[in-house]
């Protein structure tokens, strides 16, 4: 037997491939799990109670050499709304009697019902247990449904999802005990989800992209291993204080928590608004077990705050006055850091104008990534945690590189370097482009430029050179690197580029 014990979510990634073909020099090659997948679907739709088939794919066993086309076929089985516990099981076991009976075939199976899901295990004792536990869960009165992935091979996972009335901490410490009396060990995680009580598909679909999104808003999540129970009581009791079904207090502008022991303790906190966030920062710490955490954060929308970021620290100051200007998302801020990401390529002179509101934020290192949207051009930049005073310069013009045809990814390094690839074309036009971006470069700034041959010309030579910015450059501040093709094309490239630059100068 040989059903491979690959997580639901994990086998989620590559949905409604279950005919891959892989096209490598020329040749089409079949995963050999393509076919199994086929008469897996088949066989599923024949069972009773038996919806759907989602989430197939071929997972390579071995990307290294995928001419070999050996591969697990990976599928969800869903189950009728109304399916039960007793139903699960059923199909589970059934499911498992299928990849008996093709020992030559690799399976990665999960089974849903309206509550959740269990992926078939290889070891046939984790199967057992965890259809256990999905009985279990069925006469759970503080339980709606649970998600379970036992791999002794890899991270074992429990997702609980509780009802509104039930403790966390009363329902983690009833599943952990489950797990141990089955000498069973899993990261637990106990979570009540926005929509995360009903029953039925759409319900679980919800509730488990709730459970999956980092932003804490709406979702109280508690997470820890099995085994630690007897370990993590400052822990529980900071999740006793959060907890309205414990009996806490409700904490002001508080809409959701998430607190995680598995990754050395931490807990982000969601607000309403982003003026209730220093109040509610100050109100969790204050509980009973908040200096267990490593790190406390809070997060309002997809802004997320740091520990120990005041309102007057420079990066929260420059994000606010950046903010006002462009649209940021994925936004983390930091006591001296700040990351986003944004398509508005005006976000260069955005951050001019705001540095100059805010100038103690010239040493905030900025992690930022510049791409434009649907209908914009392919290139984007990526400033790699540079300080802002090494960026501002350049941003705007690099920028404005990413609405060229030409695809050009350009870079701004941790020291503040600058490098910029263009993957089309060398052309004059094309090297005034990229002269013109690189127009506020700071004197001293090491820059490197590359251009790969021209798409009407695949045999022409690519270029590069890397140098040190200043007012006024020679052939000879150049280090150039090109491939051998033609060193007076290489000269002429050179030359015209240093032109380029001086024009500018």
């Amino acid at each position: 037997m040989t059903t491979g014990a690959v997580s639901r979510r994990a086998g989620a990634m590559t949905a409604g491939a279950a005919t891959i073909a892989l096209l490598l020099g020329g040749c089409v090659y079949f995963p050999d799990s393509a076919g199994p997948l086929r008469d897996l679907d088949e066989w599923s739709r024949a069972q009773d109670d038996v919806v759907d088939v989602v989430d197939t794919s071929s997972e390579l066993t071995n990307p290294a050499n995928p001419f070999s086309g050996e591969s697990v076929g990976v599928a969800t089985i869903v189950l009728t709304d109304d399916a039960g516990a007793d139903d699960v099981v059923r199909v589970a076991r059934a499911a498992r009697d299928f990849t008996d009976s093709r020992p030559d075939d690799r399976f990665a199976l999960t089974v849903d019902g309206p509550t959740g899901g269990v992926a078939l295990p290889e070891d046939d004792d984790a199967l057992d247990a965890s259809l256990a536990l999905v009985e279990q869960a069925a006469v759970d009165p503080d339980v709606v449904g649970v998600d379970l992935d036992l791999d002794h091979e890899s991270l074992s996972t429990l997702v609980v999802r509780r009802v509104d009335d039930a403790p966390a901490s009363r329902v983690y410490a009833t599943w952990a005990e489950s797990l141990a009396s089955r000498q069973l060990s899993a990261d637990v995680e106990v979570v009540l989800t926005p929509g995360g009580t009903s029953v039925g598909r759409d319900a679980l679909v919800a509730a488990r992209s709730a459970s999956d999104d980092p932003a804490p808003t709406g979702v109280r999540s508690f997470r820890a291993p099995s085994g630690a129970r007897e370990t993590i009581g400052d822990e529980l009791a900071l999740l006793d204080g959060l907890d309205p079904a414990s009996g806490a207090p409700a904490v002001p502008g508080l809409t959701g928590w998430r607190i995680d022991t598995t990754d050395g303790g931490t807990t982000r906190l969601g607000t309403s608004a982003l003026a209730e966030a220093d109040a509610v920062d100050d109100a969790v710490r204050a509980l009973p077990g908040a200096g267990s955490m490593t790190t406390i954060s809070v997060a309002w929308d997809d802004v997320v705050i740091e520990a120990d970021t005041a309102p007057d620290a420079p990066a929260r100051q420059l994000w606010a006055a950046l903010a006002a200007r462009v649209d940021l998302d994925d936004v983390t801020i930091g006591a001296g850091a700040l990351t986003a990401t944004t398509a508005d390529l005006g976000v260069g002179a955005a951050l001019a104008r705001s540095l100059a509101e805010v100038p103690a934020a010239a040493d905030v290192v900025l992690t930022l990534v510049v791409a434009p949207g649907d209908g914009g051009g392919q290139g984007q930049v990526r400033v790699q945690g540079a300080p802002v005073s090494s960026t501002v310069g350049v941003l705007a013009g690099l920028a404005a590189l990413t609405d060229d045809p030409a695809e050009v990814t350009a870079y701004v390094r941790d020291d503040g370097a600058v490098d910029v690839d263009v993957d089309d074309r060398w052309t004059t036009q094309g090297v005034d482009a990229i002269t013109t971006a690189l127009a506020g470069t700071t004197d001293g700034t090491a820059v490197s430029v590359g251009f790969s041959p021209a798409r009407e010309d695949p045999e022409g030579e690519a270029w590069a050179a890397s140098f040190t910015a200043a007012q006024s450059l020679s052939v000879s501040d150049l280090s150039v690197r090109a491939q051998d093709v033609d060193p007076a094309a290489t000269r002429a490239h050179t030359t015209g580029f240093v032109d380029a630059w001086n024009r500018l100068r």
